[in-house]
């Protein structure tokens, strides 16, 4: 197969599910003999230091989220001196980015990637009503050029933005093999649990939209011990820190964002996800591959998870309701965890999608 120059366009590497997908593909394509290269608005983020020494990274200097027409100036540069490539990016801020400076240079495949839910996505971030509304005229201008990360959220940009067909899809990937091998290493803090407590952990960051308020008043409506690792970082880092005092029979330890959470979710009883918007949910995937039963809000992303993955230890349940958390957990134990095959979210298959593009680039 001829190699295929990809670049891949966002903000950050920061620890989070978006960044993790990037490091895991742009090392996937280089491992498979193509070259890549990574954009970001400013070198930043943890994430930076589980690249491939064969990944080129560029920073466009830049850190304001509206400092559109700066960036756009900025990666012109950089896109008139790479190769022709295929381009993928993703995240609204770097779409609008991108989509400024596409039309000044011609010699690349461009494509948009959407990893979000965009019919409620906007009212979670600043800006967002008129970030998606400078985004809609990008995709509807660009509608072939459109990438989804699920089936409900292609359907959902085909709605949002009144496109005539709903975009492909390139799902997330998994490779499961490398996870159970970070899995059995040393955590980065050990965590001493109770006896007799239900081991629950959650894993994202630690922000309004990961329903962590509401989850956590749920683990205290089930009256029981139970040994709460949330491993994170962001705003709600000393909230949820201030939980550990409260006296209650839940103990919260707070691990700071880690680029290896696996050995806390493969020793939870359960991986509990609360998210209020989930377009998919990675660690969902991820606990999966490591046997870790997972109870999770019923958003679209843990459901289509659920309809694809029929074998997998998933049970959903309403965050905002004690009760369905209690019958979720309850399920969870009638019938423990064991790895399944992920199927179409491994990560060979997520690579050979985007080699499928780079052959249609050549």
């Amino acid at each position: 197969m001829k190699p295929t120059s990809f670049v891949f366009v966002q903000p950050h590497l920061k620890f989070g599910g978006a960044e993790s997908q990037t490091v895991a593909i742009v090392n996937g394509l280089v491992g498979r003999g193509h070259s890549c290269t990574v954009v970001l608005h400013s070198r930043q983020g943890e994430l930076l230091t589980r690249l491939d020494p064969r990944v080129n990274v560029v920073s466009l200097g830049f850190e304001s989220h509206v400092a559109v027409l700066l960036g756009a100036v900025r990666i012109r540069k950089v896109l008139e001196r790479l190769p022709a490539s295929v381009v993928v990016t993703r995240l609204w801020s770097s779409v609008m980015v991108v989509g400024l400076a596409a039309s000044r240079v011609l010699k690349h495949d461009y494509y948009f990637y959407e990893d979000l839910d965009p019919r409620d996505h906007a009212r979670f971030i600043r800006l967002g009503r008129l970030k998606q509304s400078i985004v809609r005229r990008i995709y509807r201008r660009s509608a072939d050029q459109l990438v989804a990360n699920t089936v409900h959220v292609s359907e959902a940009m085909r709605d949002a933005y009144g496109l005539a067909a709903s975009p492909r899809v390139i799902e997330c990937g998994v490779e499961s093999a490398s996870l159970r091998a970070r899995a059995a290493e040393s955590p980065k803090v050990r965590v001493p649990f109770r006896d007799g407590a239900l081991r629950v952990v959650t894993v994202g960051s630690l922000i309004e939209r990961k329903g962590l308020r509401e989850l956590r008043a749920s683990l205290d409506a089930l009256d029981r011990l139970v040994d709460w690792v949330v491993v994170g970082e962001g705003p709600l880092q000393a909230w949820l820190a201030a939980r550990d005092d409260d006296g209650g029979r839940v103990k919260t330890t707070v691990v700071d964002g880690t680029l290896n959470p696996f050995p806390y979710v493969s020793q939870a009883d359960v991986m509990v996800h609360g998210a209020l918007s989930e377009s998919l949910g990675v660690v969902i995937l991820e606990s999966v591959a490591l046997g870790t039963p997972v109870v999770a809000n019923a958003a679209n992303g843990p459901r289509e998870i659920s309809r694809s993955l029929p074998d997998a230890p998933i049970q959903l349940f309403d965050v905002n309701d004690p009760e369905s958390l209690r019958r979720a957990l309850n399920a969870i134990a009638a019938s423990p965890g064991a790895p399944v095959d992920l199927g179409v979210y491994e990560l060979d298959a997520t690579l050979g999608k985007w080699e499928a593009l780079g052959r249609a680039h050549d």
